[in-house]
C-alpha cells in the first residue's frame, strides 16, 4: 500500500534522505520490492521458510506476489494461514534488522535473523492465533 518508509517512499513523501540507494547493499534504490524480494538477504530468508515449513520454493516478483503466495500453497486453510504468518514475521525481521543496521550499525547476522523468524512465529501462534494447535512447523 505505499507506507513502508524505505527510501524511496521517502523521497516520494519529499523527505531528503540523501541517496535512495540501498544502505545495504547499495546495488539498487531502496523500495519495497528490493528490500523484501530482490535484496540477497530477502532470498535467503524465502529459501529458509521454504524449506522451514516444507513449501515449494517462494517465487515473487513484487511484495503483493510474496503476501499472496500462501494462496498457492497446498494444504488446508489453517495451513495456508500459518504460512502466512510466517511470511509476515519475516517481513518484520528483515525490516526490524534493516533499521538496527541503518541507525544502529548492527552488522546483519542472517543465522540469527531465521531464529528470530522462528521465535517470534512460535510466540505469536502461542499467545494471539487461533492456530494454538498447530504443531506443524519444527524448531
Amino acid at each position: 500500500m505505499g507506507r513502508v518508509p524505505t527510501l524511496v517512499a521517502l523521497a516520494r513523501r519529499n523527505v531528503f534522505t540523501g541517496s535512495s540507494r540501498c544502505r545495504i547493499c547499495d546495488q539498487a534504490e531502496e523500495d519495497v520490492d528490493h528490500l523484501f524480494i530482490s535484496y540477497e538477504v530477502a532470498q535467503t530468508l524465502c529459501d529458509f521458510i521454504s524449506l522451514w515449513s516444507r513449501i515449494s520454493d517462494i517465487y515473487a516478483f513484487s511484495v503483493k506476489d510474496l503476501f499472496g503466495w500462501h494462496k498457492r500453497v497446498c494444504g488446508t486453510m489453517k495451513w495456508r494461514k500459518l504460512v502466512y504468518s510466517v511470511m509476515q514475521v519475516a517481513a518484520w525481521v528483515l525490516w526490524k534488522w534493516r533499521n538496527d543496521l541503518v541507525f544502529k550499525q548492527k552488522v546483519v547476522c542472517i543465522a540469527r535473523m531465521k531464529e528470530e523468524i522462528k521465535q517470534f512465529e512460535f510466540l505469536w501462534i502461542k499467545s494471539r492465533s487461533s492456530l494454538k494447535d498447530c504443531r506443524c512447523l519444527q524448531m
